[in-house]
C-alpha cells in the first residue's frame, strides 16, 4: 500500500502542475526525473514481485483452506474482529486501551495466539476505541484538508497557496491509502509528520498573517470574532 500511495501522490502532484510543461523540459528536470524513475524501478523490481507473489499465496491459503496464519489472513481477521467490536459498542467505543485485548481475544477464538496493538485500519481502529464520534472526527481531518486543497487549486493561482494545497493533497493521499492497512495515527513519527504537513499546508493554502493589533483584538474580544460574519 505504501507503493500505491507513493504512485498516487506523485501522479496527483504531476497532474496539478501539468500546465507547467516547460518546468519539466529542462535538462536538470529530465535528469532528476530519470534518476528518480531509475531508483524507484530498481527498488521496485527487488520488492514488488515478491510481495505480489506472497499476496497471491496468502489469498489462496485464505480462500481455499481458510487459513488465517498469513499476512493477508491476519489482516482479514483483524478487520473482522474490529467490525464485531464496533457492533458491540458503535456509539462510544471500547476505550483507548481496549484494542490489544480485543485483538488477542478475537484470535484466541480461532485458535491463534496473536498480539497486535492496532487493527491495521486507522479509521476502524478509531471507531473501536472512540466510537462513531472518534471515527468521524478522524475522517473529518482528511475530508476538510482535501476540500481546502481542491478549493484552493480551483480558485487561486498564487504559487504559495497552490504549494500548500499540493502538500495537503500529498498528505491526504498518503495517509488515507496507507491507513487502510496500517497505522494512521498514534505513532510518534506519523503524528509529527501529520501535524507538520497540516499546519504548513493549511497556512499556505488559506492562512492569513495577523498584525499585532489583530492579535490584541482577538485576545480582548474573542466573542466578537466568534460571532462576526
Amino acid at each position: 500500500m505504501t507503493w500505491l500511495a507513493l504512485f498516487l501522490s506523485t501522479t496527483a502532484v504531476l497532474w496539478i502542475y501539468r500546465e507547467r510543461r516547460h518546468a519539466f523540459g529542462s535538462a536538470l528536470a529530465v535528469t532528476c526525473a530519470a534518476l528518480a524513475i531509475g531508483v524507484v524501478t530498481f527498488a521496485g523490481a527487488q520488492i514488488i514481485p515478491t510481495r505480489v507473489e506472497a499476496l497471491a499465496q496468502d489469498w489462496q491459503q485464505l480462500s481455499e483452506y481458510g487459513d488465517y496464519d498469513s499476512s493477508l489472513g491476519r489482516r482479514a481477521e483483524l478487520w473482522q474482529i474490529g467490525v464485531a467490536a464496533v457492533r458491540e459498542s458503535p456509539m462510544i467505543g471500547h476505550g483507548p486501551q481496549s484494542t490489544k485485548p480485543i485483538i488477542h481475544d478475537g484470535f484466541a477464538k480461532i485458535g491463534m495466539e496473536v498480539n497486535y496493538s492496532h487493527l491495521h485500519n486507522g479509521f476502524l481502529n478509531a471507531w473501536v476505541e472512540a466510537g462513531i464520534v472518534g471515527a468521524l472526527s478522524l475522517a473529518a481531518i482528511f475530508v476538510v484538508a482535501a476540500w481546502l486543497a481542491v478549493r484552493t487549486l480551483a480558485t487561486t493561482a498564487a504559487p504559495d497557496a497552490r504549494l500548500g494545497a499540493v502538500m495537503l493533497v500529498a498528505l491526504v493521499t498518503t495517509y488515507v491509502v496507507n491507513g487502510q492497512v496500517g497505522i494512521l495515527v498514534g505513532h510518534d513519527i506519523l503524528d509529527a509528520m501529520l501535524m507538520a504537513f497540516l499546519a504548513v499546508g493549511v497556512y499556505l493554502a488559506a492562512g492569513k498573517s495577523m498584525l499585532r493589533d489583530d492579535v490584541t483584538y482577538i485576545w480582548r474580544f474573542p466573542w466578537r470574532v466568534a460571532f462576526r460574519r
